[in-house]
């Protein structure tokens, strides 16, 4: 197997000093403050808040991919739901088991939802209708919000259950 050195990166932590890691003579691998492994956005500080400001940023960039067919007449909102399960929110909630989330945060993450179950329903926020109007014609019983905490209680539950010498995920 051969490393490819122009991208290859290690994460500088608070108390490495080394910007640059030579491994050979000539041959050097950059350091870097943050980095992106499988859309999870790792940070020297071991902090989750850049992760969790790119979540609606990329959702909404989904959303926006997926327009013509939210906007269809021809799709059904059992198919819409559907999508919005299977993608919009994976794509939302990715990692939320170790987000640290306060109440701005929240906002954002309940209107970046709230955005895909109005364009699924053809709505527009001129067309005055509230939240639990729209996830009332979705068949949303739940908060995105609640789907996130129950995440988290059950992602605490495997924590707990796992043996103390195993590296958790």
């Amino acid at each position: 197997m051969e490393i490819n050195l122009k991208k290859t990166e290690y994460l500088i932590t608070e108390n490495t000093k080394i910007k640059q890691l030579e491994i050979e003579e000539g041959k050097q691998i950059k350091g870097t403050n943050k980095y992106q492994y499988l859309g999870f956005i790792i940070l020297n500080k071991r902090t989750t808040e850049e992760d969790i400001k790119n979540r609606p940023g990329q959702t909404r960039d989904c959303i926006r991919k997926l327009n013509p067919v939210l906007w269809d007449k021809n799709i059904s909102m059992k198919t819409k739901k559907k999508i919005y399960n299977t993608m919009t929110r994976s794509i939302l909630t990715y990692g939320c088991e170790n987000w640290t989330i306060n109440k701005k945060t929240k906002n954002k993450i309940r209107a970046t939802e709230m955005e895909f179950l109005r364009r699924s329903c053809r709505l527009t926020r001129r067309d005055r209708i509230n939240n639990m109007g729209i996830k009332r014609r979705m068949g949303i019983n739940s908060d995105i919000i609640d789907y996130i905490e129950q995440k988290r209680i059950t992602w605490y539950g495997h924590v707990r259950r796992a043996d103390q010498n195993r590296w958790i995920k």
